[in-house]
């Protein structure tokens, strides 16, 4: 009877082992959480439409999917990217909810295991996909007219350390 339950506990160990040493979340967007970035690489910089971060637009290269201009957030004092951003405008808010929609769920199929949420009183039916310390939400923010596309890609311990200050 101890060599059954032995071998449970073996494979148990192992695949809570194989679960937790999986790759984080990564949406390919040429630059991964945690890599430094050069600011003078930037295509251009904006500040963040709250808060006080900058925003640096980066090519993202080949992409599957049109997801429209890339951003990162930078820490101040090493400038690893703690934050990446696609930010993309439409005429309305139909594309952009097939879009956010059509994100979250090829994330959570991507990502079996990971933590989902959704934000229940969020005028912009934000989503997210959550796993360590990467949180990857989805938005659509519409208004008259237009419409706008968010994925945020956070690396949590990094940003707490950069909200701390």
């Amino acid at each position: 009877m101890r060599k059954p339950l032995a071998i449970a506990a073996a494979v148990i160990v192992a695949s809570v082992h194989t679960a937790t040493a999986q790759s984080p979340i990564d949406v390919s967007h040429g630059i991964r959480l945690g890599e430094t970035f050069d600011p003078d690489a930037a295509i251009n910089v904006r500040q963040a439409s709250y808060g006080d971060k900058m925003l640096y637009e980066i090519d993202p290269g080949e992409r599957p999917r049109d997801l429209g201009k890339v951003y990162v957030a930078i820490t101040p004092d090493n400038n690893r990217v703690y934050e990446i951003w696609a930010i993309k405008h439409f005429r309305n808010g139909v594309p952009c909810r097939e879009l956010r929609d059509e994100m979250f769920d090829t994330l959570k199929a991507r990502y079996p295991e990971a933590q989902t949420k959704r934000a229940m009183m969020s005028p912009d039916g934000r989503r997210s996909v959550i796993k360590g310390d990467t949180k990857i939400s989805t938005a659509c923010k519409t208004g008259i007219g237009k419409a706008t596309f968010y994925l945020r890609h956070r690396h949590t311990a990094l940003h707490s350390q950069v909200a701390e200050r």
